[in-house]
C-alpha cells in the first residue's frame, strides 16, 4: 500500500484529496506548510509527495529544491499538485527536480487517484508539460 505524503495549505482541498486517497487503499499523510512537509518527508518513509505551489511561510518551489537535494528525500517522486496552471510554472518545476504537475482544475480526486495509480503500477500518466 503506497505511503503518500500531501503538502496543501488549504484544509478542505486537503481532505478531499486525502479521503479519496485513503479510499483507494493509500496511506496518506498531511502537512498544511512548507515547513511541516520538509519536516515529515524527512522523518518519514514515501512512496511519493504531492506538493503544492502556493503555501504559507515558504514556497513550494523552495521545498521541492530542498526535497531533491536532501539524501532523505531526493529519491522520492515528487508531484507538484497546482492551481496555477501556468507553462512557465509547470516547467521551472520540473527543472527544479518535480517529477511530474498536475492542475488542480483538471484533476478531480477521482482522476488524480487513476494517475497515482498509474505512476505505481509504472506507467506515465497524462499531465501538463
Amino acid at each position: 500500500m503506497p505511503n503518500i505524503l500531501l503538502i496543501e495549505d488549504n484544509p478542505d482541498i486537503s481532505f478531499i484529496y486525502q479521503d479519496a486517497l485513503e479510499g483507494a487503499g493509500h496511506q496518506v499523510e498531511t502537512a498544511g506548510d512548507g515547513e511541516k512537509g520538509l519536516e515529515k518527508a524527512k522523518q518519514g518513509s514515501f512512496d511519493l509527495i504531492l506538493l503544492d505551489l502556493m503555501l504559507p511561510g515558504r514556497h513550494g518551489m523552495s521545498v521541492l529544491r530542498e526535497l531533491k537535494r536532501t539524501d532523505e528525500t531526493k529519491n522520492v517522486p515528487v508531484y507538484v499538485l497546482s492551481a496555477l496552471s501556468d507553462g512557465i510554472v509547470a516547467d521551472q518545476a520540473y527543472n527544479t527536480g518535480a517529477d511530474g504537475f498536475f492542475v488542480k482544475s483538471e484533476y478531480d480526486p477521482g482522476e488524480l487517484v487513476t494517475a497515482l495509480e498509474k505512476i505505481f503500477s509504472g506507467e506515465k500518466p497524462e499531465q501538463e508539460s
